[in-house]
């Protein structure tokens, strides 16, 4: 069942940097089939190194049977500093696992000890998140030019950095260790945030540019919700180093780093960045995506109305990611689609046809409360099953005290298998839908 997103309108309602570069090769990991079917390393980036990489949308590369590439990017940072990752495959029905190794003392291997550096603990399609990670530079590594090698796996997190399995893909980088000098004289440089603006309910990644870099340097990030000169208080949780991860904020908030020398007792504090919570909008990406295994023309939602909103998909079809976000129809000054009005507290009648299959169950939510959050209480079903081309008729009342404009109306359809409440994203309790 592809889920439609439609929005309602309540009115009231390694210090030298060495050059060489490592040729050598390692051993490579083997795959049964290509990468062409999204089992592959879509999105790689880096933040938070002197350098970083980002190397998007990149898709499938490389030939059976390693279906494997070198590419000519690099990301640098500071023995005993930190990088952040961020990694992705393409597919939005096949999971994929990742893992990352650094040959960190340069012998054209990644088993030694440390140079297993991270891993995404479990498998996901492209419709969750990007996994991200950090993983700290070793005050060990040998200054230089290294490896670093990512491995996707279908299904599975990779083993090892010559894994075998059925589909996969495997890229590599350059990563180039500098090396640590002890600290004199500090400067802290200046504070970024990414995401900025964040989604309300997510993380930000604080970080530094410019900042000194050396060894035996200690951090600490620091807060105002007054102004960007304080008062500062610490970040909660606590942040002791360069890069700092922590909730978004709820209004308005600086940040800023305190960066010091404890052998000179110098010190800086970086100049601040502001982080702005988004305005709320119906059209936003922080929305939750639904999934589906699978989708086909007969478990599929053909037709959505209520009030003057009347959306006949019947000859769209059902195609994946069996999901459609049609409220960039419903924006700007020329609309194609209406936005229906509600009055809070009023009852309204929502009519959902689905396709030709025996089973159809649906259900819409409503974000009255305009937390980008679907939540149980703003849940609506009639929980019958409308038969082959049927149609169910969904009473949706706006609460009183609702959140007055436009938000948004997520509805699924076409499950065999009734939903409840509390699967307004990812799965539902059927493989099929929309």
């Amino acid at each position: 069942m592809i889920k439609k997103l439609l929005l309602i309108f309540a009115t009231i309602f390694c210090g030298v940097v060495a050059t060489q570069t490592v040729n050598a090769q390692a051993c490579l990991p083997t795959y049964t089939f290509a990468c062409s079917s999204g089992d592959d390393i879509d999105d790689f980036s880096t933040t938070g190194g002197v350098t970083n990489i980002t190397n998007l949308n990149t898709g499938c590369n490389g030939v059976l049977p390693n279906n494997y590439t070198i590419y000519p990017l690099t990301v640098s940072q500071v023995q005993g500093l930190s990088i952040n990752i961020s990694v992705q495959g393409s597919s939005t029905i096949w999971d994929q696992g990742f893992r990352i190794f650094v040959d960190w003392n340069q012998d054209n291997d990644f088993l030694d000890a440390g140079e297993d550096v991270w891993n995404s603990v479990i498998a996901a399609d492209a419709t969750a998140p990007p996994f991200t990670g950090t993983f700290a530079v070793p005050f060990t590594a040998t200054p230089g030019n290294c490896r670093m090698r990512v491995v996707g796996r279908f299904a599975q997190v990779p083993a090892t950095p010559c894994d075998a399995g059925s589909f996969g893909e495997a890229e590599e980088y350059t990563f180039n260790v500098i090396a640590s000098t002890p600290c004199t004289v500090v400067n802290a440089g200046t504070a970024l945030a990414a995401p900025n603006p964040p989604c309300p309910g997510t993380n930000i990644q604080l970080s530094l540019s410019g900042q000194t870099l050396a060894g035996g340097l200690t951090y600490e990030w620091l807060e105002s919700t007054v102004s960007a000169t304080g008062p500062w208080a610490p970040t909660v949780p606590p942040g002791t180093a360069p890069n700092h991860t922590l909730p978004a904020p709820l209004v308005q908030t600086w940040y800023a780093c305190v960066v010091t020398c404890p052998a000179t007792m110098n010190f800086d504090t970086s100049a601040a960045v502001t982080v702005i919570p988004g305005l709320y909008s119906p059209y936003s990406p922080c929305f939750c995506p639904p999934t589906y295994a699978n989708g086909g023309g007969a478990d599929n939602i053909t037709d959505v109305v209520l009030g003057t909103l009347n959306n006949n998909t019947a000859a769209a079809g059902n195609p994946n990611p069996f999901w459609v976000d049609y409220t960039p129809q419903q924006a700007g000054p020329a609309p194609t689609l209406n936005i229906p009005n509600m009055l809070m507290g009023q009852a309204y009648n929502a009519s959902v046809t689905m396709g030709g299959d025996g089973n159809q169950y649906s259900a819409i939510w409503v974000d009255f409360n305009h937390n980008y959050i679907f939540e149980a209480a703003e849940y609506f079903s009639s929980g019958l099953n409308a038969g082959a081309n049927g149609t169910a008729t969904i009473t949706i009342t706006p609460p009183v005290g609702a959140s007055v404009g436009p938000t948004r109306m997520r509805v699924r359809g076409g499950d065999d298998v009734q939903m409840t409440a509390a699967q307004g994203c990812a799965a539902t309790n059927s493989g099929w839908g929309e």
